[in-house]
């Protein structure tokens, strides 16, 4: 196994990329007029944290640029949950299951 480098923070900069979509869909959302608890808050930053991640193995496996990958990762979290289900309905059309 290599070693990793302990100078290497791109963990850290794709989990502000995540937060950063995160906050502005919410922020967005209170502009446009809807109201939320702390639980709805909570939970949309929870998915939408989710959805980045999954959107930074996407970037990391296809070799994209930082530049590339972080903006991918603030838009999938902006998208949430819907990221998350496209990306499940895509599974779904290539192998067939669930």
């Amino acid at each position: 196994m290599p070693l990793r480098d302990p100078n290497n923070y791109d963990w850290l900069y794709q989990l502000m990329a995540a937060a950063v979509g995160s906050i502005a869909k919410i922020a967005f959302d209170i502009l446009s007029g809807k109201s939320f608890t702390l639980r709805v808050i909570i939970c949309q930053v929870i998915v939408a944290l989710y959805a980045g991640q999954l959107m930074a193995w996407i970037a990391t496996s296809k070799q994209w640029i930082d530049e590339e990958k972080y903006c991918a990762i603030s838009i999938a979290s902006w998208l949430g949950a819907e990221m998350i289900k496209n990306i499940a309905d895509r599974f779904k059309d290539k192998t067939g299951r669930f």
